[in-house]
């Protein structure tokens, strides 16, 4: 991935200022997330590494870099604050920046960093064009309150560890006494069927589901559960049914 922009330089003092700069960013590995140790929550932040390069050659010295998350490759709207980075080492064009946009940052949608460059200290900075789109990497892991234990192959929210060793995903909700934790399975469409399902090497076995509606005399408005045909039905209206 890269891209090219061109910089009107301010001349440091002794130099012989240059009439302009072409700088070309080019990224050789757009993201990389801080890996925590097993059973530490995942962050937010990330690291940026890019090639700086001046008039062709791999730049060197020192630039301040300003850095922001858009939901859209042009216009679009910022996503948390601009990171504001002075003084970053650029040594053979290769730089490295930690940054970290806060926990809405990675969400359900694409993601374009936009960022702008100037010797450090001083002149006015120069927007390299055209944003950067982030690869989905961090989406899958730039969440918090989530812990993984590779070695065990767990996953837990808000919690770090297993309750018994076949337990694969956890979930452990803050709540107090008489209050209600846990999670809830939900489909967009208010008419649609949510289910929690159950399989064993690769072949489903048996769910349960809840429907709003009557939508036949077999799936009659409640929760059922299905284990090689409906087994049990608990219909809104009371009752209940067994198959």
């Amino acid at each position: 991935m890269a891209f090219t922009s061109t910089l009107r330089r301010v001349a440091p003092p002794l130099r012989r200022p240059r009439k302009s700069l072409p700088l070309q960013l080019l990224t050789v590995l757009l993201l990389t997330l801080a890996v925590p140790a097993l059973g530490a929550p995942v962050g937010t932040a990330f690291t940026y590494q890019g090639r700086l390069m001046d008039e062709g050659l791999p730049a060197s010295g020192q630039y301040d870099l300003q850095l922001s998350l858009y939901d859209a490759s042009a216009g679009g709207a910022q996503i948390g604050s601009t990171a504001n980075l002075a003084g970053v080492n650029v040594a053979d064009g290769r730089f490295t920046v930690r940054l970290d946009f806060g926990t809405l940052a990675f969400g359900s949608g694409a993601r374009w960093l936009e960022i702008s460059v100037r010797p450090s200290g001083g002149g006015g900075y120069t927007l390299l064009a055209p944003r950067q789109e982030l690869t989905p990497t961090p989406y899958a892991l730039g969440m918090p309150n989530v812990y993984t234990d590779e070695a065990n192959g767990f996953v837990g929210i808000g919690r770090s560890g297993q309750i018994t060793g076949n337990e694969k995903f956890g979930v452990r909700a803050q709540a107090g006494p008489g209050t209600y934790g846990g999670m809830y399975v939900e489909t967009s469409d208010p008419d649609g069927w949510p289910f929690i399902g159950f399989a064993t090497g690769g072949t489903y076995r048996a769910w349960t589901y809840y429907t709003t509606v009557d939508a036949d005399a077999y799936h009659i408005a409640g929760w059922h559960l299905y284990a090689d045909g409906l087994r049990l039905t608990v219909p809104s209206t009371g009752g209940l049914r067994v198959g």
